[in-house]
């Protein structure tokens, strides 16, 4: 009889998420875990941190590590990197999912060019892009010191590949990061570190409520409408859950896609309007 489950081979390994809070980072957290990965998780907040660790640890009864850090900090990026490994003795994995691209937080501005300053485009640089580099830059010494591979994994938007007006900090953004993770990968993949992009479309998280708030404001029209045109603008009728696109990363980070690297997933639902 064919054996039914998959053995994704992450039994005992150690996982590094960003932005482990909340939305994908919180589902990445339970998808890693269900598969016997052990976890470490960082943001800013100490209280939603430590819940979304205890909660997983609860479910799955695999340990969750919660770090508080600000990766636009190289410090605390390192620091980060640094209580993983010591903690648990290795790391295999690096998810960086840090990054509120949506424009609804403060950090990542969204709105014309013209009411971008450059201190806003700074502040949006900072923690998607700097912040990447900060913790890969922290992470690679011990995975090539470890000698048995690894993964880095970035969750991008696909903004960078389809340009949207009043998102001019998520695009260029992205663009840059994505870029960055295939000149990694050209440099890691010989080292057996796997070097890959998650690029999610529409994703239902905690932001979406005050994300068509905005746009009912901006539109005149009622929350409800913007929900529904929202919606309506995935060829699937719906967004993306975070479980649909920490499954992917997951994958991504296994033995089973052990020939994968330097290439960007989309998990947008066919969103893309390009074959190639």
């Amino acid at each position: 009889m064919w054996e039914t489950l998959v053995d994704l081979g992450l039994e005992g390994k150690v996982a590094l998420v960003t932005g482990g809070s909340i939305g994908i980072g919180a589902a990445l957290a339970h998808s890693f875990t269900r598969e016997g990965a052990r976890v470490a998780i960082c943001a800013r907040g100490r209280e939603r941190l430590e819940q979304v660790a205890h909660r997983v640890t609860h479910d799955t009864g695999v340990e969750v590590l919660p770090v508080v850090a600000d990766i636009t900090s190289e410090e605390q990026s390192s620091d980060f990197v640094r209580t993983a490994f010591e903690h648990f003795g290795r790391v295999d994995i690096l998810v960086n999912n840090a990054g509120d691209v949506g424009g609804v937080a403060p950090r990542t501005p969204q709105g014309h060019f013209m009411g971008f300053t450059d201190d806003r485009w700074a502040t949006t640089f900072a923690i998607k892009f700097y912040g990447n580099v900060h913790t890969m830059r922290a992470v690679i010494p011990y995975l090539l010191q470890q000698g048995r591979g690894g993964r880095i994994i970035a969750v991008t938007g696909n903004r960078f590949k389809y340009p949207r007006d009043r998102m001019m900090s998520v695009g260029p953004v992205n663009a840059a990061l994505t870029n960055l993770m295939k000149s990694l990968a050209d440099d890691l993949t010989p080292h057996g570190i796997l070097v890959n992009c998650v690029c999610p479309s529409a994703v239902v998280t905690h932001r979406r409520d005050e994300q068509n708030r905005s746009v009912a404001e901006r539109e005149g029209i009622t929350v409800e409408e913007a929900a529904r045109r929202r919606d309506a603008e995935q060829q699937l009728g719906r967004s993306a859950t975070p479980d649909e696109i920490a499954d992917v990363v997951v994958f991504l980070a296994s033995e089973r896609a052990a020939y994968i690297s330097g290439t960007t997933i989309f998990v947008d639902g066919n969103e893309q309007r390009s074959a190639f």
